[in-house]
């Protein structure tokens, strides 16, 4: 596992680039972070951008329903 440091001036944004909130990114999402990465400790610091590519959620795909004709 990775550890990344936030601060109040990371910006969080979606897959399209709109903005998102923190509380938005959660364990399991894919994400791409922008900081200092410290490959001794694991961490990345002074993040300037999360983007979270699992936001937003992609609608479930619908199926065709087979249907009788007479």
């Amino acid at each position: 596992p990775q550890t990344v440091t936030v601060s109040t001036t990371t910006k969080f944004v979606d897959r399209t680039g709109k903005v998102a909130a923190q509380t938005d990114v959660v364990t399991g999402n894919m994400v791409r972070v922008r900081g200092m990465w410290d490959s001794k400790n694991s961490t990345i610091t002074e993040v300037t951008t999360v983007k979270d590519y699992s936001l937003p959620v992609k609608p479930a795909e619908k199926t065709a329903t087979p249907s009788a004709t007479q």
